[in-house]
Parts: structure tokens; C-alpha cells; sequence
């Protein structure tokens, strides 16, 4: 929504298109949605509701991304699938926008596995200095 604003950019197991999102959820979240996302994001079966939240939604907005993004997911992320990542790493390679991927496929919604956490934390490090500069004096 503000291309101009970041020099670049981290996606953390981020949600890309929120009506797809709302759709493959697990079961077991599904009691909470209408209390919560329906209430504040929209109901997609609704279609007014769910051209709103496409038009919220990054994968619609894929035209004016232009700077460098780090996108980490983990494969077995039940809560926000691979595909939220993989639909919009595949969509602004093809702009050829500078996107890294990091899959884990041994994580779900948030890393826990303290080697995947400290690369992940590398990678975000070593990216973040490469596009703002690292900030440390020779």
C-alpha cells in the first residue's frame, strides 16, 4: 500500500490473499472465525465482503511491490498454508521483483526448531544489512 515507503521488506508466515486464507484454515480454528475475522475482516461467502478483502489483500497488490522481500514460511504451517507464500513469491518473481524464500519444512506457524530460528535470524540480518546498509564502522 506504500511501495515507496521501505527500502525492503520481511514476511514472516504472512498471510497473502485474506479470503484464502480465511478458507483453509484448520477446523479447530474455525469456531473463532465469526467472532473475530468475520466480524473484523470480512465473510468471503459474502461477495461484497470478499472483493473488500481482496482489495485488502497483498496478492492483489502484487503490481506495486517493488522492493526486495524476504519471505519465510514453514512448510507445515497449518494456520497460513505454503501456498499464501508461494502465490506471492511466484507472482512478483514473474514482475522480477527480488524476493528470497526460506522454507523450513520441518516448522509450522512460527519456528521452534533453535537451528531453524538461528538461521532465520541470520537471513533476516544478513538481508536487512545488504538492503540498509549493516550500520557497523570499519
Amino acid at each position: 500500500f506504500t511501495p515507496d515507503v521501505f527500502a525492503a521488506a520481511v514476511d514472516y508466515v504472512g498471510i497473502s490473499d485474506l479470503s484464502n486464507f480465511m478458507r483453509t484454515l484448520p477446523e479447530i480454528a474455525r469456531p473463532h472465525l465469526a467472532n473475530n475475522w468475520h466480524l473484523f475482516v470480512g465473510d468471503p461467502d459474502d461477495p461484497d465482503q470478499l472483493a473488500d478483502m481482496l482489495s485488502r489483500s497483498p496478492i492483489t497488490k502484487v503490481d506495486q511491490i517493488r522492493t526486495p522481500l524476504l519471505v519465510i514460511q514453514g512448510a507445515n504451517d497449518v494456520r497460513v498454508v505454503q501456498a499464501e507464500s508461494d502465490n506471492l513469491v511466484e507472482a512478483l518473481r514473474d514482475r522480477g521483483v527480488k524476493v528470497e524464500y526460506m522454507i523450513k519444512h520441518d516448522e509450522g506457524h512460527g519456528f521452534i526448531n533453535p537451528d531453524n530460528v538461528i538461521d532465520m535470524y541470520k537471513t533476516v540480518d544478513r538481508f536487512l544489512a545488504e538492503h540498509l546498509g549493516d550500520g557497523r564502522k570499519s
